[in-house]
């Protein structure tokens, strides 16, 4: 299955499931030595973002994985579900399919993040329109940094200059969704006073409007 996989072979991996679906919830190994165990959907969302699978033919295998019985949830006892995944790994068009499946939106996954702090740190603003349909709470801050999401998008913005997507977009969203701007993070940091410190007073003045609503 691991063979199909990478090679992103969707027409094989489904001829391979249909004869044998036994492994589709089987850990599958990555990470720098082999020897990270993660689930297939998992697997297939590192594969992606390796770029030795493309976006599409991505999708179409977590739907082929899916449909040969994987589990959306992925595994409960590993730190990231699919769905955490697919918002770290850049995988949007993977990411809004779990959705669209109703699978569990409020997990925590690496450094106590959930789909919308990871969708916002990497500034993928179809994921985090799609979560806030979901009514997600804009203002969760119960991780490693004490931050919202809103904390997330900044800083993915602002400290990761390989990270640039659709942040900026991202912090608009979730202001008109009601997010704080004033709320404080582990370092008793504001998003206000973050984009004061940035020199970004004219986006921050937008940011205010969208919040008075």
């Amino acid at each position: 299955m691991k063979t199909y996989i990478d090679r992103g072979d969707v027409s094989g991996l489904q001829a391979y499931l249909l004869r044998d679906n036994t492994e589709v919830n089987v850990p599958l190994f990555t990470g720098p030595e082999g020897k990270h165990p993660v689930h297939p959907l998992n697997y297939v969302c590192d594969r992606v973002y390796a770029k030795i699978v493309d976006q599409s033919a991505g999708l179409a295998m977590v739907e082929v994985l899916v449909n040969a019985g994987a589990k959306p949830n992925g595994h409960p006892d590993q730190l990231d579900t699919p769905l955490l995944a697919a918002c770290r790994m850049r995988c949007d068009d993977i990411a809004l399919y779990l959705i669209d499946l109703g699978v569990d939106l409020s997990a925590r996954g690496t450094h106590g993040g959930t789909a919308l702090h990871w969708a916002s740190w990497i500034g993928s603003d179809r994921v985090v329109e799609r979560l806030l349909l979901e009514n997600v709470n804009v203002e969760d801050d119960q991780n490693q940094f004490q931050c919202t999401p809103l904390h997330w998008a900044l800083d993915g913005w602002l400290n990761e200059q390989g990270n640039l997507r659709g942040q900026q977009r991202v912090t608009e969203l979730l202001v008109k969704a009601g997010a704080a701007l004033d709320a404080r993070n582990r370092e008793m940091k504001s998003a206000r006073e973050i984009l004061q410190r940035a020199g970004l007073d004219d986006w921050l003045q937008r940011l205010d409007g969208w919040a008075l609503g």
